[in-house]
């Protein structure tokens, strides 16, 4: 931790690209509800669970908001002192209605229509979609050449430390953007030991993707020419990326193991996954694993999962290794779940200072 501090300063430096998906929001509260009034854990027996049920209780609807993993991926690694730009399905051409402050304040760039999610609160922090998130199916990724030109399109990628693309199995046409920036962008560009390949992953739209998504998969090694390769799922997605490429039946495997094997038949750097009661770290030498369970256990939420990712990813752009990132990362993850918005490095170090001591690390 002492490392880290003497090295937050250069955070200011580092810049980060996220992309692609994007969403609006829009909330429904019963009459009467301020937000999050609830205790937490204690369900609503009488909250609406249908749009129809809506429809039958009085109460608001709140205005449109960005929403989605991108606009998520953002705010926390803005918070955390980086600098921060997004791409993705914001707007054509122009920001969507309630989209146009977050494109704003993170220079956005709008390459599709976003998608739509209504849901309703049934507990403090806990929500029942009613019309789900879905990636726009009009978003257009490669379009990212065209809409800002070929200089700016190399300027861009040569001054990013950071490259995110969240939920990137489901987003369409990415494929042919990755096989841009393999074939024109970063041989131009070259190695670069600080920059940092980051790709979330939570399965293909309607379970497994088939042959092209698994061409997909395997094509993230490929950048490991050019920097460090990151792919972050959560416990519950390792068992379906095993199936997705087609390895043996993985269903008896601790994660541990079973991470560690998904690293290397992907040929990337690291796989990082996140569960409620621990962080892993598979590397090209060693697993480490950060259990935290009893009183230092935290309950998954979006907050805290992309507080997880933030915090992984600000240890190794600091030039901690895995086990110290993975201190941060659980730093930032309780900081989070203590809070009700993304906590700044500072913030995560207290927590971890004051709160964290109840975690582990184990070594295989």
């Amino acid at each position: 931790m002492e490392t880290a501090l003497r090295r937050a300063g250069e955070l200011s430096l580092r810049r980060a690209l996220v992309g692609m998906e994007g969403a609006l929001s829009r909330t429904f509260r019963r009459a009467g509800d301020p937000a999050g009034a609830a205790p937490p854990g204690e369900t609503l027996p009488d909250a609406p669970r249908s749009s129809e049920g809506v429809a039958s209780v009085a109460g608001e609807w709140s205005p449109t908001e960005p929403a989605g993993a991108t606009v998520e991926a953002a705010e926390s690694l803005a918070a955390a002192g980086l600098g921060v730009r997004v791409c993705g399905a914001f707007g054509e051409g122009e920001p969507a209605e309630g989209m146009a402050p977050f494109v704003e304040k993170y220079e956005g760039i709008a390459l599709g229509p976003p998608s739509f999610r209504a849901r309703v609160e049934v507990s403090s922090g806990e929500w029942l979609d009613l019309v789900p998130a879905a990636p726009s199916p009009d978003l257009r990724p490669e379009s990212l050449l065209s809409h800002l030109g070929e200089g700016p399109f190399l300027d861009l990628f040569s001054r990013t430390d950071l490259v995110a693309w969240l939920r990137f199995g489901r987003l369409p046409g990415l494929a042919g953007l990755l096989r841009l920036l393999l074939e024109r962008v970063y041989p131009s560009l070259g190695p670069n030991e600080h920059r940092t390949f980051l790709f979330g992953w939570d399965g293909f739209p309607g379970g497994a993707g088939g042959a092209a998504s698994r061409s997909l998969l395997r094509t993230l090694a490929s950048f490991h020419t050019y920097g460090s390769v990151f792919l972050e799922t959560g416990e519950d997605g390792l068992v379906p990326l095993a199936r997705e490429l087609q390895v043996r039946d993985p269903s008896g495997d601790a994660p541990g193991e079973l991470a560690a094997g998904l690293r290397r038949e992907l040929g990337i750097d690291l796989l990082l996954v996140h569960g409620p009661a621990s962080h892993l770290a598979a590397g090209r030498e060693e697993t480490i694993e950060l259990t935290h369970e009893g009183e230092a256990s935290l309950s998954p939420s979006p907050l805290s999962a992309a507080a997880t990712r933030t915090g992984f990813v600000v240890g190794r752009l600091l030039g901690l290794g895995a086990a110290e990132s993975l201190w941060l990362a659980y730093a930032f993850a309780g900081a989070a779940a203590a809070g009700k918005a993304p906590p700044g490095f500072d913030e995560a170090v207290g927590w971890l200072q004051e709160s964290g001591g109840g975690a582990r690390l184990h070594t295989s």
